[in-house]
């Protein structure tokens, strides 16, 4: 994958949204590579502000950005 550019520092809603669809990947995928729920990544994906969002942890962050971007 060509270098990302995120719209925002570090994870975020809508940097988690862009890498899923820079690597063409659905969220069901990427909770099957980070062996969690697909219920799990649904809610780091909500927009923030809504009552369904959670933030996702740094370490799952940095683990799904090194999967994904030193393919």
């Amino acid at each position: 994958m060509d270098k990302l550019e995120f719209p925002d520092v570090g994870y975020t809603p809508n940097n988690l949204r862009r890498l899923l669809e820079a690597a063409n990947m659905t969220q069901k995928e990427c909770a099957d590579l980070l062996n969690i729920s697909l219920r799990t990544v649904q809610t780091w994906c909500a927009p923030l502000g809504v009552p369904t969002h959670a933030d996702m942890p740094i370490r799952k962050w940095e683990e799904l950005k090194k999967l994904l971007l030193t393919s």
